[in-house]
C-alpha cells in the first residue's frame, strides 16, 4: 500500500479568504451609493434601484412572486434572500425591525460572489460586522436556509461593558465554543423572525454602542480541502523521490543529511491515519476539533500531508519518504470526511 502520488497538488480553499478586504473596502463606497439612491428615489424608486442595485423594500417581498426560488438564505438581520437557479437575487423578504421601519437593500457582486446589504446596518459593515455575513453566495454554498441559525464568531468588547459569555446568550447567541487562540466565542446567532424581530438584533445593537459590549461579529465560514487528484496508488519507477519532493528541495535536504530529527510539526487538516506504514510511530499527539469524536483521517488529505512531512517511506522501500522523516507529527483534525471544517474549529 502506497500513499497516492498527485498529478496536481491539492490545496485548501477558504471561500471567504481574499474577499474580506475587498468587501470591507466596498462597504465604504456603499455608504455613498445608498445615500445617492435615497436622493434619487424622489424621481423614481424603481429607477434608483436599477441604477444602484438597490431593491426597494416595498418591492422586495413581491420581487420573486410568480416563480419559486431555487434557494433561500437568511441574513443575521432576519431578512430572507431568495436566489434564482443562477445564484442571482430573485427577491427579498425583509425581517421585522424593532422600530417597525423597512430597510432598503443593496446588491453587490464581485468575482461571482453576491452580497445583499440592508441599509440599516450599512454603517457597521466592514467595521463591527463582517461583510461575509451578507455574502448570499457564500451562505447558500454552506446549505444555510431560512431556519434562522447563522454561524458566527463573536469578539466581545474590551471595555468595562464587554459582554460575558452568559450575556452573549441573552443577545441571541448560542455559544458552541470558546476560542482559546483569540478572545472570541463561536456559536449560532438566532436570526429567526417567527415571533418578531430576530434576537440577533440584540447582538448587532451591542456592537453598535459607543462602548460596545461586542466588538466584532464575523461569519464563521467554512474551509474545504479539495480531493486528491491523479492518485495512481504506486511509486513511479522513474523517480528516486516523487517529482513534487524535488520541487521543494527534499532530495537536496536528504543529500545534506538533514532529517528533521527533534522537530515536531502540527498538521491541521483532516486528521492523520497513524496506522499507515509510513507513519507508524511518527504521530506523537492527536486531538479532534470537529466534534466527530476521533482524530483519525477519514478523508485522506491529512494523511498525505503528514507523509509529505515525516513519512518514513516504509510502504515504498524508502522511495516515498517525506521531507523530514526524523520529525514527529502532531495531528490536529479540523476537517470532516468530506473535507469541510469551520473557521472556528481551525
Amino acid at each position: 500500500m502506497h500513499l497516492p502520488r498527485l498529478a496536481q497538488r491539492p490545496h485548501l480553499s477558504n471561500p471567504t479568504a481574499g474577499r474580506r478586504a475587498a468587501a470591507a473596502a466596498t462597504a465604504c463606497a456603499l455608504a455613498v451609493t445608498v445615500s445617492l439612491a435615497a436622493a434619487a428615489v424622489k424621481a423614481s424608486s424603481s429607477d434608483a434601484a436599477q441604477a444602484t442595485g438597490a431593491i426597494p423594500a416595498e418591492l422586495a417581498s413581491s420581487a420573486a412572486q410568480g416563480s419559486a426560488p431555487a434557494q433561500e438564505v437568511r441574513l443575521i438581520t432576519g431578512d430572507v434572500i431568495r436566489l434564482n437557479s443562477a445564484g442571482g437575487v430573485a427577491g427579498v423578504e425583509p425581517g421585522p425591525r424593532t422600530d417597525a421601519t423597512r430597510p432598503r437593500f443593496l446588491t453587490y457582486t464581485r468575482s461571482d460572489q453576491t452580497y445583499v446589504f440592508p441599509s440599516d446596518v450599512q454603517s457597521l459593515i466592514g467595521r463591527q460586522l463582517d461583510p461575509e455575513l451578507f455574502n448570499v453566495t457564500e451562505l447558500a454554498s454552506y446549505g444555510l436556509g431560512r431556519d434562522g441559525a447563522v454561524p458566527v464568531i463573536v469578539q466581545a468588547g474590551s471595555g468595562a461593558g464587554a459582554a460575558t459569555v452568559a450575556e452573549l446568550a441573552k443577545l441571541g447567541l448560542k455559544v458552541t465554543a470558546e476560542l482559546g487562540v483569540v478572545p472570541a466565542q463561536a456559536g449560532q446567532a438566532d436570526a429567526a423572525t417567527d415571533s418578531g424581530p430576530a434576537a440577533s438584533w440584540l447582538l448587532i445593537e451591542a456592537a453598535a454602542e459607543p462602548e460596545p459590549g461586542v466588538e466584532k461579529i464575523w461569519l464563521d465560514g467554512m474551509t474545504h480541502v479539495e480531493p486528491l487528484e491523479g492518485a495512481d496508488g504506486g511509486p513511479d519507477p522513474g523517480y528516486q523521490t516523487p517529482p513534487w519532493m524535488e520541487f521543494i528541495g527534499a532530495d537536496q535536504a536528504k543529500a545534506g543529511g538533514l532529517s528533521g530529527a527533534g522537530v515536531k510539526v502540527a498538521v491541521v487538516d483532516s486528521g492523520v491515519d497513524s496506522n499507515h506504514p509510513d507513519l507508524a510511530g511518527q504521530v506523537v499527539a492527536a486531538k479532534d476539533f470537529t466534534d466527530l469524536g476521533s482524530p483519525i483521517d477519514e478523508n485522506g488529505h491529512g494523511t498525505f500531508v503528514a507523509s509529505e512531512i515525516a513519512g518514513t517511506g516504509a510502504a515504498s522501500d524508502g522511495v516515498y519518504a517525506g521531507v523530514a522523516p526524523g520529525a514527529k507529527i502532531v495531528n490536529a483534525r479540523v476537517l470532516d470526511a468530506d473535507g469541510w471544517g469551520s473557521n472556528s474549529g481551525i
